[in-house]
């Protein structure tokens, strides 16, 4: 299964069984596709599976009345067979809540008349709305679903050297990744150094990164907390196409979302609740003025009170009150530019600590610059970084 009649929504969970045998075998690996235009191609879902059982995958997030799953098993001398679901089953696009295939203004009008209807006497759900998945249809909703018409529904991910897939949000003309970085080494594949012993930490003048209590798992909710060295190396940390930042780009990403221009380059406290836009995710939250705003979580950024890494001490704290982000503008020899939310403060706070902290990354999309990339052109462009043939 499926085998025909399902529904599934765009993006979201669907569940593949199956069960293959072999004569002579006892295991027959097994890779699962899926075909969104009658059968006519298929795409790998999940590879390398085991011969009976059931996969939770992420559905396409293309719309289709035609959808198929296909698998098929290899036996260890490397012959194999298929089997295909019987019917169609059905993906529905988020945030299409008239079904008539397109993402729109009038979906928009929808989505609003039935969030104002919630709490009147009327419940108003539908799946369709839901598109972060909070069991409400609000505000975070409506402008999520607002940013995909103006922008376009995010149809990718990012993946880092690691394998570790994030996903991205468009804010204004940046497009960012939406969880903080885990990657544990540089583009090069050169390992980034884990220091677990406080001392190391302190004295380091190159790039490490810590998990918060050295503790893995809690990298698996918060990524990792990385000096600032491991910022500057020249190796790269960020997936190809991204970058770390500048204190200017987060000031643009600041502005887009209400702040004054003249606050941007002030120290301390800045604007009125962008801290609460950026913020998201309020379970991992303590309850605070950030999460309590009414705009906490609009622009999908999803900052996480990740904590830090004390540079003088090597010490973990503030996990579940606050976040701090890198950029990659020094101050000085010795400081580097961040940004801080704190739960008991809607505001956005801005200042240059020493580059032996601790602290998350998140990595922003390279603006796109067409032009001649080869260098040997006589209309070569230093500057661009797509080729425009």
């Amino acid at each position: 299964s499926p085998d025909g009649g399902e529904e599934y929504m765009s993006g979201g969970s669907m569940s593949v069984m199956w069960e293959a045998s072999d004569d002579s075998f006892d295991e027959s690996p097994i890779d699962t596709y899926i075909s969104t235009d009658i059968g006519a191609e298929y795409v790998v879902l999940q590879d390398n599976l085991a011969n009976t059982g059931t996969s939770v995958a992420d559905a396409p997030l293309e719309s289709t009345a035609y959808g198929r799953v296909k698998i098929i098993a290899t036996d260890s001398y490397g012959n194999s067979s298929d089997d295909e679901s019987e019917g169609y089953f059905s993906i529905i696009q988020l945030g299409d809540m008239n079904g008539d295939g397109a993402i729109d203004v009038l979906d928009i009008v929808l989505m609003v008349d039935c969030a104002l209807q919630i709490g009147s006497g009327y419940e108003c759900y539908d799946e369709v709305a839901d598109l972060n998945s909070d069991g409400v249809i609000n505000v975070l909703d409506v402008v999520t679903l607002v940013n995909w018409v103006l922008y376009g529904i995010p149809t990718d991910t990012v993946t880092d050297i690691d394998g570790n897939v994030y996903e991205t949000v468009q804010i204004g003309d940046q497009l960012w990744m939406a969880e903080n970085l885990k990657v544990t080494h540089y583009n090069n594949g050169d390992e980034i150094p884990n220091l677990t012993i406080n001392n190391d930490w302190t004295s380091a003048s190159i790039g490490a990164y810590s998990d918060y209590d050295n503790n893995p798992t809690n990298s698996e909710t918060y990524g990792r907390l990385y000096n600032w060295y491991t910022v500057n190396d020249e190796r790269g940390i960020c997936p190809e196409g991204y970058h770390v930042p500048t204190d200017d780009e987060y000031s643009e990403l600041e502005v887009y979302l209400g702040m004054s221009e003249s606050e941007t380059n002030i120290i301390g406290f800045r604007g009125t609740n962008e801290g609460s836009k950026l913020a998201g995710n309020s379970e991992l939250w303590n309850i605070g003025v950030l999460v309590i705003d009414p705009e906490f979580g609009t622009s999908g950024f999803n900052a996480l009170p990740a904590g830090f890494r004390v540079y003088s001490s090597g010490d973990f704290d503030t996990v579940g009150k606050h976040c701090y982000y890198w950029s990659s503008s020094e101050n000085s020899n010795s400081h580097a530019w961040y940004r801080n939310l704190l739960y008991f403060n809607t505001r956005v706070y801005r200042n240059s600590p020493s580059k032996q902290s601790g602290f998350s990354i998140r990595c922003l999309g390279d603006e796109i610059t067409t032009g001649c990339t080869h260098p040997n052109a006589t209309n070569y462009d230093e500057t661009a970084n797509v080729d425009d043939g």
